[in-house]
């Protein structure tokens, strides 16, 4: 039998701070070092599956991005995300925090794909937390738009934009600024896919 929460000592969240102060200092060697010992530490007395040893998996997931290690990132924080889902559900912020992370990293190894899928896990549980009209909801609608022009999937950046749009408008009005970037984007999208429609065509054409 693993220990509750309670059971940590001092020592191993004094750990877990040490390594989060070496990262606000910079020094990610030592954050690293402190952030592996604490993680062993609550795996060993929280167990593997408990939010205290996510929270350590997160924490080093975080650092090794910054020091450049993205793949071993990515490990860390599935990690993070595997014991969120099953210990807290999938509608829990910490949950929809670990979706938002993975794509992150995702991005960084230009791994558009994979990063799109989080981001889809990332808008569901917006649309069942937050509602389908909420301002959180359409930034993932927005993200989403922007993570398939990269892999220049103009048609659906549209689609997922004009949800931006429409949300932003009736929450925010036409002259937030929010509003209005979603509107040039919007623009921006339209015409791509436009170039797009008007190359396939021209293509079809000439074979």
């Amino acid at each position: 039998m693993f220990a509750t929460s309670s059971s940590a000592d001092g020592r191993t969240l004094l750990v877990l701070e040490s390594s989060k102060t070496f990262l606000d200092k910079g020094k990610l060697e030592d954050s690293v070092n402190y952030g592996t010992k604490a993680l062993a530490k609550f795996i060993a007395v929280c167990g593997p599956y408990h939010r205290m040893t996510a929270g350590a998996y997160n924490l080093l997931a975080i650092v090794l991005y910054y020091t450049g290690d993205f793949n071993q990132a990515i490990i860390y924080q599935q990690k993070t995300l595997n014991i969120n889902e099953r210990e807290l559900g999938l509608d829990h912020p910490d949950t929809v925090k670990s979706y938002g992370d993975l794509v992150v990293f995702y991005y960084r190894l230009q791994q558009t794909e994979l990063a799109l899928k989080y981001l889809q896990e990332t808008l569901k549980c917006n649309q069942r937390l937050l509602g389908a009209d909420h301002i959180q909801t359409a930034a993932s609608y927005h993200a989403i738009a922007i993570a398939l022009s990269l892999i220049e999937a103009y048609s659906l950046s549209v689609q997922h934009e004009q949800t931006t749009l429409q949300i932003l408008q009736a929450k925010l009005g036409v002259e937030d600024l929010r509003t209005q970037d979603a509107a040039a984007c919007l623009e921006y999208f339209v015409s791509k896919a436009v170039e797009q429609q008007e190359a396939v065509r021209n293509g079809t054409t000439v074979i």
